[in-house]
């Protein structure tokens, strides 16, 4: 559940929102004059999102490699770039 406040209420009840981030994983947004500017947010999801970016620019990594490998004639899979990461 996403919960939305002003920047003034965010101030006034900051350990009651921090409660609620800890303990239900809720989110909340603060405003200033009506318009987003901030999250409240668990950790846990911040933590996932970095792992899923550091996946992700791995893979891209993988693909970069793919891409130079294919272009020299030598296609390779993910399986055999590991294995040959291994050896040498």
């Amino acid at each position: 559940m996403m919960k939305k406040v002003g920047s003034f209420e965010a101030k006034t009840h900051l350990a009651e929102y921090l409660r609620d981030v800890e303990q239900n994983e809720e989110t909340i947004v603060i405003q200033r004059y009506g318009k987003d500017v901030a999250v409240l947010l668990p950790c846990s999801v911040v933590e996932e999102n970095q792992k899923k970016k550091k996946a992700a620019e791995v893979l891209g990594a993988f693909e970069q490699i793919r891409k130079e490998e294919a272009s020299c004639g030598r296609n390779k899979d993910v399986r055999e770039m590991v294995e040959s990461g291994r050896k040498g």
